[in-house]
């Protein structure tokens, strides 16, 4: 959907435009209780600035398995609920993996240990978020959807996964890659924290695959 304002497309359709806030939907005023028709920002009746809050119920279709309707309001999941579902997938991932991992390591195959330490892990991401979210985003409930509100799909999704875990290759490709690992790393931490200066709070690797993360 495009506003009907200033032209700019809308990630999912939400009560007001990302990019000027004119309303997209029927605004009732909480001055004067006019009804006023998308595409403003003040009261037809008494010149009120129109809030948020203000909107009038609107008709939204259920969300379907593994998707979200564009008629859906987009309501940007937290830096704090992003992090907690990291923090709970990491653990996740650990909790299958560390048995192997410390077998490979007692017995001196500490590059295959790396290899399946970073290999699971991007996996797991790349498969989960494709779909639409991993586990610990579902129990939070957080989606990852495209502009379309479907799951990324397998590219988008291995887009996503670049800079959260597939450019972490060159921290397993050992000491030959020491100054680009930091750098990598760097890129890694600040990656996060991009979201924050997002209107629509997009890391840097949701921009990179068109993707946004919704609560449900």
């Amino acid at each position: 959907m495009a506003c009907p304002s200033c032209g700019a497309t809308q990630p999912v359709v939400g009560r007001f435009c990302v990019q000027c806030r004119v309303a997209l939907v029927a605004i009732t005023c909480t001055t004067c209780g006019y009804v006023n028709a998308p595409g403003g920002r003040f009261c037809e009746n008494c010149g009120h600035l129109l809030a948020a809050e203000s909107t009038a119920p609107v008709a939204t279709a259920s969300v379907p398995s593994g998707g979200i309707p564009r008629a859906a309001p987009a309501v940007y999941a937290s830096f704090g609920r992003r992090w907690a579902a990291l923090i709970i997938d990491t653990v996740l991932v650990v909790m299958v993996v560390i048995l192997p991992i410390a077998y490979l390591t007692a017995t001196g195959r500490d590059f295959t240990a790396s290899l399946l330490a970073w290999g699971s892990g991007s996996f797991y991401f790349w498969i989960g978020n494709a779909m639409g979210g991993t586990p610990a985003k579902r129990l939070l409930g957080v989606r990852v959807i495209d502009l379309d509100g479907k799951p990324p799909g397998l590219t988008r999704g291995f887009m996503r996964s670049i800079i959260p875990n597939w450019i972490g290759v060159f921290v397993v490709a050992g000491s030959s890659a020491v100054i680009l690992a930091i750098l990598v790393g760097i890129v890694q931490l600040a990656d996060p924290f991009a979201m924050l200066r997002s209107p629509l709070g997009q890391t840097w690797h949701d921009r990179m695959a068109g993707t946004y993360v919704v609560r449900v």
